[in-house]
């Protein structure tokens, strides 16, 4: 049995994880929507001449042109009979437009609400705000349900009420105001802001719908510091995988996936953050079976682990749920999962820490409200058909997060390393000696979650925390030494193998 190590050498499917170097197609520009109008959370600092401080700048991805909705408190969601607050509706108090970057903040310009907005006030990019679709060319209705399903923080108004009441050619109305307009007509589509100026532009060519299609002919681009411990500037590689081959279209986007080589077979495990599916991997995708958490909650993560000794996959799932992790496993019983009764309240990550080719060991990571990932971290044992916990007999950085990591042995001295992907930056540890941080941007993920601090307080401060793909190693230029791949793309939607 093999894991993803092993398979990136015989099968090419490491394209999936890596950046990519693929023409404009569709499924790329489907990427650069979910990138361009993903939500980002922050604060107004303080009112300048005119205009707002804003606490975001070009680090946390926002450009120019960029509108933010200042979100006041709204009511408690109470349910009738336990009582229980369900959750909090939001207000739109007021429309924010960034005007100037800046080193550390950004200037803003209201467009609507300015003398509601004040210090302190939370923002959100591109959330809250109504969406208006209009096509013009007769066709178009599958891709506004894309993206409504990519871009669910929007207020999207109905389809067809929409169309009757579009004019003739595009122009300003009463109803693009304070709205975002979608504007598709001939193989384009332009996105406007509430003052009707153009924030975006992307065209298809001649490609049909839906949006996403499979990439052709990719080649995987240069791995992250393919030599350790050294933080000199690493030589270049481009490894040329001829067996990669298009299979199969996955039947819903995929914002997390994990694979597992096991008895001569490649399963995937596949969410679209709140369904799970497995499949198979032949000649073409055969669903295995499919599971949802027994609550309604958002599937954040999850990875395949096989504990010693067990004759059944499982599979760890991290889930968010009344405003704290919740940790599920599920077991592969042939072609249905099942569900585990436990119910861990920590963050689950798998990993192969003995080298076999298995991912053995599953760690659990505390939930800390201000940072997503806790400092306290241990190790789950399978027994009795239930989960033990017991102390981990291993030193890791304090800022180490079980997600979006590795752990295997890159300087050849049979010690393990451990490497991930946190807030942008790779980086690589020696027990909790740090011997490399990448200097340009790495990882990018559609699987990230936006939450209240502390959901107690009426005004509470929200943070956003995203789930990476976990870097891979791998002997690419065999020369007995392992090279870390990691993905470093702004388009890493999972579409199809």
């Amino acid at each position: 049995m093999r894991t993803m190590s092993s398979i990136l050498r015989q099968i090419g499917i490491v394209w999936i994880f890596m950046v990519l170097a693929t023409p404009p197609a569709p499924a790329a520009v489907e990427d650069d929507i979910a990138h361009d109008f993903g939500p980002l959370a922050g604060y107004v600092v303080m009112k300048e001449t005119g205009e707002f401080i804003i606490d975001l700048d070009a680090s946390h991805g926002i450009r120019l042109g960029d509108i933010f909705a200042v979100v006041g408190p709204g009511k408690k969601i109470v349910h009738p009979v336990s009582k229980k607050v369900l959750g909090k509706l939001e207000t739109v108090k007021g429309i924010l437009k960034v005007t100037r970057l800046a080193g550390g903040y950004s200037f803003t310009r209201a467009l609507d609400g300015s003398p509601a907005i004040k210090r302190g006030d939370a923002i959100r990019r591109y959330a809250l705000l109504p969406a208006i679709f209009w096509d013009y060319s007769g066709s178009g209705e599958p891709i506004y349900a894309k993206l409504q399903q990519m871009l669910p923080q929007l207020k999207w108004r109905e389809y067809h009420q929409t169309q009757q009441q579009r004019p003739s050619q595009p122009k300003p109305t009463a109803a693009t105001a304070d709205a975002l307009t979608f504007i598709y007509a001939q193989d384009e589509l332009v996105v406007r802001d509430p003052e009707f100026k153009e924030l975006r532009r992307y065209s298809w060519g001649s490609a049909s719908v839906p949006i996403k299609t499979a990439p052709k002919a990719p080649v995987a681009a240069a791995p992250a510091a393919p030599h350790l411990p050294s933080t000199a500037k690493a030589p270049v590689i481009t490894p040329a995988y001829k067996q990669v081959q298009h299979i199969a279209e996955l039947p819903n986007t995929s914002l997390m996936a994990d694979f597992l080589f096991i008895d001569g077979n490649l399963l995937i495990a596949s969410t679209n953050g709140t369904l799970i599916e497995i499949f198979k991997v032949t000649h073409e995708l055969e669903p295995l079976g499919s599971g949802k958490p027994p609550t309604p909650a958002q599937v954040l993560a999850l990875k395949w682990w096989v504990p010693t000794g067990a004759e059944k996959p499982y599979l760890a799932v991290t889930t968010w749920e009344d405003n704290t992790v919740v940790g599920l496993i599920f077991r592969l019983d042939g072609n249905r999962l099942s569900l585990l009764p436990t119910r861990i309240p920590r963050i689950l990550g798998a990993f192969d820490l003995d080298t076999d080719g298995l991912p053995e060991t599953l760690l659990a990571q505390d939930f800390n409200g201000e940072t997503f990932y806790g400092e306290r971290i241990t190790s789950l044992e399978l027994v009795g058909g239930d989960t033990r916990s017991r102390s981990l007999e291993m030193a890791l950085p304090r800022r180490f997060p079980v997600l979006g990591s590795l752990l295997v042995d890159l300087t050849g001295d049979g010690n393990l390393e451990n490497a991930f992907i946190r807030n942008g930056n790779l980086y690589v540890f020696n027990g909790k000696r740090r011997i490399y941080k990448s200097v340009k941007k790495m990882g990018g993920t559609l699987s990230f979650l936006t939450y209240d601090v502390d959901s107690n307080f009426q005004d509470s401060k929200p943070a956003t925390a995203a789930f990476e793909i976990s870097p891979v190693a791998v002997d690419l230029d065999a020369d007995g030494h392992n090279e870390l791949l990691a993905s470093a793309s702004e388009r890493t939607i999972l579409g199809s193998l």
